[in-house]
């Protein structure tokens, strides 16, 4: 029997189409469906930094919306991954984030969340 799984990820607009390239591409290319019978359904979506926080909310919740994410992928701004973070975790879905920002120390940040 095989099981589908969701993948979101979020980037930043200015970069989502050079992101979203290699997250789908990356995807298609995984050996994961073939060897354990997982298939994975990609979604991915751009926050606009000139919105509202409610605005990028609202975005977010309708692309995950009637779907089963089980995590996000954020490659973007603080900002960007600060705004996802704050709806996943509402949601309780894991995020691994990536920031942009060359102010900022590049780190990978994991965010888990229990309830």
């Amino acid at each position: 029997m095989s099981q589908r799984i969701g993948i979101g990820a979020v980037f930043d607009e200015e970069d989502f189409r050079q992101y979203n390239t290699i997250f789908q591409e990356g995807l298609a290319n995984s050996k994961l469906p073939m060897q354990n019978k997982v298939y994975v359904n990609a979604v991915s979506t751009f926050l606009d930094s000139s919105t509202s926080i409610y605005t990028s909310f609202l975005a977010l919740c309708q692309t995950v919306d009637n779907l089963d994410i089980r995590a996000f992928l954020v490659v973007g701004r603080q900002e960007t991954i600060q705004r996802t973070s704050l709806v996943a975790r509402h949601l309780g879905i894991p995020v691994l984030a990536y920031t942009t920002e060359s102010l900022v120390e590049r780190h990978v940040q994991v965010c888990l969340h229990t309830f």
